[in-house]
C-alpha cells in the first residue's frame, strides 16, 4: 500500500513539474495560461522562433505534455514566429495560436475553444479541419489571425467570430461547414475561390466584411430560422447564393449581392424591405420565394434567367446581356429597365404597379403583358408584344406613346 502511495507521490510530481514549466514557457512567450488549463495540460509548442518547421506529432517538440504529443483533452498554445506540421491526424482540447499550424493531408480536431491571432495561421492542403467548442476566435485583441484549407472541409460547431481589418477565412476548394452564427468583423476577409460556404445557423451577419467569393456558393440549410444580415452600405458580395433548407425561412436584413445565380430548391426565402441584385440566373426550382416589400434587381452583364415566380418590385440594371424570363412572372409592384435587355419570349408578364423603361431594350415578342393592379399605374414609352389592361381598380396611364406588334385589351 505504502509503495502504490509513493508511486502515484511520483507521477503527481512529475505532473506537477511539467505544469510549472509549461506554465513558466507560456509566460515567457507573453501567453496567459489559467490554473485550470494547466491542470488539462497546457501543452507548449517549444520550437525556436524563426527556427526550423517542427513535427506536431513528435514528443520532444512540447513542453508541458507529460512527455508526449498533444492528444486527446489536451490544451495547445503555439507561440508566435513558430510553425508547426503534422504528420498524423490529432485531436485536441484547445487550442491558442499566434504561430502557424499546418495539417497538411491530415485531419486536425478542436474538440473545445480555438483563438487564431497575433500572426497565427491555421490551415491544410486537403486535410480537414473541424472545431467542435462554443466559440472561434480569429484575430481580436491579440492581432490578426486566418484560417483556411486548400481543398480540405472546414466544420465549426460554435459560434465563429473574425475580428480585427484582414483578419480572414479562407474556404478553398472544399465544403466550409458552419452550425453556429457567423460574425466577421469590420475589415475582415472571407475568401472562397470555388468552394462551398455552407450555413446551418441562425446569423449570418456579413456587416463590413470583405467577400472575395465571387466564384463560390453560399448554402442555407437546416430546418430552422435563418437570418442574412447585410449592412446597406456594404458593397461586397457573395458569389453563389442556394437556400436550400428541410424547413424554416431565411430572412434577409440589409441590401445584398448575389454576383452569381439565386437559387431556391427547399425551404423559405423572404427579402423583407431589403434589394437582392442577382448577377446570375434567379431559379425557384422549388420551396417559396417571399418578396414582401422588396425589389430584385438583375444586374450581370451576360445571359441571364428567371424562372417563374412573384416579385414585389422588379427592375433590370444590367451592363450589358440580356435577361430572359424562363416562365411567366408576375411583380405586384413597379417594374424598371434601366440597362441591358429584357425577353419575354413568349412568356407572359404581370404588372401591378407602374412600368418604366429609362434605358436599356424590352424585348416582348409575342408574349402578353398584363397590367393588374388595383390602384393608379403609368406607363412609360415602349413597344408591347400583346398590351392587356385588367385591373379591379384604379387607372392606368400612358405617360408616353406606347406602340403593340399584335393587340391590346
Amino acid at each position: 500500500m505504502t509503495n502504490m502511495t509513493n508511486v502515484s507521490r511520483i507521477r503527481f510530481d512529475i505532473r506537477t513539474v511539467f505544469i510549472a514549466i509549461a506554465i513558466a514557457s507560456a509566460s515567457v512567450f507573453g501567453i496567459a495560461v489559467s490554473i485550470h488549463q494547466a491542470e488539462a495540460a497546457a501543452c507548449i509548442y517549444q520550437q525556436t522562433v524563426g527556427g526550423a518547421v517542427g513535427d506536431f506529432n513528435t514528443a520532444a517538440n512540447w513542453i508541458g505534455c507529460g512527455g508526449v504529443a498533444p492528444g486527446s483533452g489536451d490544451n495547445v498554445i503555439i507561440a508566435s514566429g513558430t510553425t508547426t506540421q503534422l504528420s498524423a491526424p490529432v485531436s485536441v482540447s484547445t487550442l491558442n495560436t499566434s504561430g502557424t499550424l499546418d495539417a497538411l493531408v491530415f485531419d486536425f480536431t478542436v474538440t473545445s475553444s480555438a483563438r487564431i491571432n497575433n500572426g497565427g495561421v491555421v490551415t491544410s492542403t486537403s486535410g480537414n479541419l473541424g472545431f467542435g467548442g462554443v466559440n472561434v476566435v480569429i484575430g481580436g485583441s491579440g492581432g490578426v489571425g486566418a484560417l483556411g484549407s486548400i481543398s480540405g472541409n472546414i466544420n465549426v460547431s460554435g459560434t465563429l467570430y473574425i475580428d480585427g481589418p484582414t483578419s480572414s477565412l479562407d474556404i478553398g476548394f472544399g465544403t466550409t461547414t458552419l452550425y453556429g452564427d457567423f460574425f466577421p468583423d469590420l475589415g475582415a476577409v472571407i475568401n472562397g475561390r470555388v468552394g462551398t460556404f455552407e450555413f446551418a445557423g441562425s446569423n449570418l451577419s456579413v456587416g463590413t466584411a470583405i467577400l472575395n467569393m465571387q466564384n463560390a456558393k453560399l448554402i442555407f440549410t437546416g430546418g430552422a430560422a435563418q437570418f442574412l444580415n447585410f449592412l446597406v452600405q456594404n458593397a461586397t458580395a457573395f458569389g453563389n447564393i442556394e437556400v436550400n433548407k428541410s424547413g424554416g425561412t431565411v430572412t434577409q436584413s440589409g441590401n445584398g449581392t448575389s454576383t452569381g445565380s439565386f437559387s431556391i430548391n427547399r425551404g423559405t426565402f423572404d427579402l423583407g424591405s431589403t434589394t437582392l441584385r442577382v448577377g446570375g440566373n434567379f431559379t425557384v426550382n422549388g420551396g417559396t420565394f417571399t418578396p414582401n416589400s422588396g425589389t430584385v434587381t438583375l444586374n450581370g452583364s451576360g445571359a441571364q434567367s428567371v424562372s417563374s415566380t412573384a416579385f414585389t418590385n422588379f427592375s433590370i440594371a444590367k451592363s450589358a446581356g440580356t435577361a430572359t424570363l424562363s416562365s411567366s412572372a408576375t411583380t405586384t409592384g413597379n417594374f424598371s429597365l434601366t440597362g441591358g435587355t429584357l425577353s419575354l419570349g413568349s412568356k407572359e408578364f404581370a404588372v401591378g404597379g407602374n412600368f418604366i423603361v429609362n434605358g436599356g431594350v424590352f424585348s416582348p415578342g409575342v408574349a402578353t403583358t398584363t397590367l393588374n393592379g388595383a390602384g393608379a399605374q403609368s406607363v412609360s414609352s415602349t413597344t408591347f408584344g400583346a398590351l392587356t389592361v385588367n385591373k379591379s381598380g384604379g387607372t392606368a396611364t400612358l405617360t408616353a406613346s406606347v406602340s403593340t406588334i399584335q393587340h391590346i385589351n
